[in-house]
């Protein structure tokens, strides 16, 4: 009974441990670009970005309260799958910080559209952030596009 109860409480302490990557307090880019938020708790479309980036360029996150402006690794590389299930990798850094996204498209504008202008793909993924020495690693789901 003691053990359960141990791994009960170790696992409520898990839920409630504070994350390092915190919720953004809005969209940043207006135009072209990226959003992602957690997906653990969230439905789909709902919850806030913890990332968002002008897509492969820069990007943003917040860490202790502070707005991070992060550089594209590869910023003249698009993460823009052409088929559900199509794959790509978003890498981007800052002196301390690290963010790498591995990320599959869900959905895809449907081909055929003439007429009708379709520039968005959905994508769930892993994030992997550092912030100095500490390091998160959580699911999430979002969008690119203009």
């Amino acid at each position: 009974m003691a053990l359960l109860l141990g791994v009960l409480v170790a696992a409520k302490a898990d839920q409630e441990a504070p994350r390092l990557f915190e919720d953004l307090p809005g969209a940043t880019y207006h135009t072209c670009g990226c959003d992602f938020r957690r997906l653990e708790g969230s439905t789909e479309g709902g919850g806030k970005a913890v990332f968002s980036s002008d897509g492969e360029g820069s990007a943003v996150v917040l860490v202790g309260g502070k707005v991070v402006a992060l550089s594209g690794k590869k910023p003249d590389k698009k993460c823009w799958p052409s088929r559900v299930g199509g794959r790509c990798v978003m890498e981007y850094v800052a002196k301390g910080y690290q963010v790498l996204l591995r990320l599959r498209a869900t959905w895809v504008c449907p081909s055929g559209d003439e007429g009708e202008s379709c520039e968005v793909v959905r994508l769930q993924g892993d994030f992997v952030g550092k912030a100095n020495a500490q390091e998160e690693k959580f699911k999430v789901a979002g969008e690119c596009g203009c």
